[in-house]
């Protein structure tokens, strides 16, 4: 009897230890996912909702940063040099990332198939200087700023997905169709608010909303000149183009300096309203600045 039992307690321990083998191998496997790594925080976002949980995807671009003034260390770069891709939008810093990360991982340009738009299109030339010298080309980097661009993005990165994971290939397809589905609702929405509003301008800091500009048929006027405050001629001149468009709000960007703006808003009797477009929900940022713009346009 006493070695039967000891037969059978030896057995039950060796039962239970391969068990709990197995449950760990298997939540190993479940956490042990593909890396991928975007250079800004939009673009990681909308990564995400294509990946949803077989693919983490990180942000090369940190929280607080931005694309200006951001050169990312070598530490930066060994933190996300074990991802399978990192996705570009061609900002400069992604350039200089791209060129050690490419030997580490293929470099997807999320820009592939959207026209860019030249500086001139919606910026005072005057301004184009402070373009090419912040942003190292003569378009408009901020691409993920216009629902049209946006579904060209999420195919891009869904065909990326597919490659380098072909075995859930239908389930990135599947995530993909339903984001698109949302830009496309979100664009009827935008474009229905702000159909009356067509052909009226909007004041900015930095001009960063070229491409929504564009897209909704408004015109997008940039205080800054050059990346320098206005001198108080060029202030007063804007000031009088602010009274003659009967513009009530003024976006800046968390990053810069508000009290041009300030100084404008409080002489056409407006409101400086802060924006961040490298905000992660792209979708909600693009309906806030709608809400924003129809407010100013119809304020009495």
């Amino acid at each position: 009897m006493g070695i039967f039992l000891r037969t059978c307690f030896f057995a039950m321990i060796s039962a239970l230890l391969l068990f709990s083998f197995s449950c760990s191998k298997v939540q190993k496997n479940r956490n042990d996912k593909i890396t991928a790594v975007a250079g800004l925080p939009p673009v990681a976002n909308l990564a995400s909702i294509i990946a949803g949980n077989k693919i983490e995807v990180l942000s090369l671009l940190p929280a607080g940063r931005t694309p200006h003034d951001f050169s990312p260390k070598p530490s930066d770069i060994k933190s996300v040099s074990k991802a399978k891709i990192f996705f570009s939008s061609g900002m400069p810093f992604e350039k200089k990332s791209a060129a050690f990360l490419q030997k580490q991982m293929p470099v997807s340009d999320i820009s592939a198939g959207i026209k860019k738009l030249p500086l001139s299109d919606h910026t005072p030339d005057d301004q184009c200087g402070h373009q090419h010298h912040a942003h190292g080309d003569s378009y408009d980097p901020h691409i993920w700023l216009s629902p049209a661009n946006l579904l060209i993005i999420a195919e891009n990165i869904c065909n990326a997905f597919e490659k380098i994971d072909p075995e859930n290939a239908a389930y990135y397809r599947s995530n993909t169709l339903s984001l698109k589905q949302k830009i496309s609702e979100m664009d009827k929405h935008i474009r229905k608010a702000l159909f009356p509003h067509a052909g009226k301008t909007f004041f900015i800091y930095h001009p960063s909303l070229g491409y929504f500009a564009k897209e909704y048929a408004l015109k997008q006027r940039a205080v800054e000149l050059n990346g320098r405050e206005v001198s108080a001629v060029q202030l007063a001149d804007l000031i009088r183009e602010a009274k003659k468009e009967k513009a009530s709000v003024i976006f800046v960007q968390q990053e810069f300096n508000p009290n041009t703006s300030r100084a404008i808003a409080k002489q056409i009797n407006g409101k400086v309203t802060s924006i961040n477009p490298l905000q992660m929900d792209v979708l909600l940022f693009m309906r806030q600045i709608t809400d924003d713009l129809v407010d100013g346009f119809t304020k009495k």
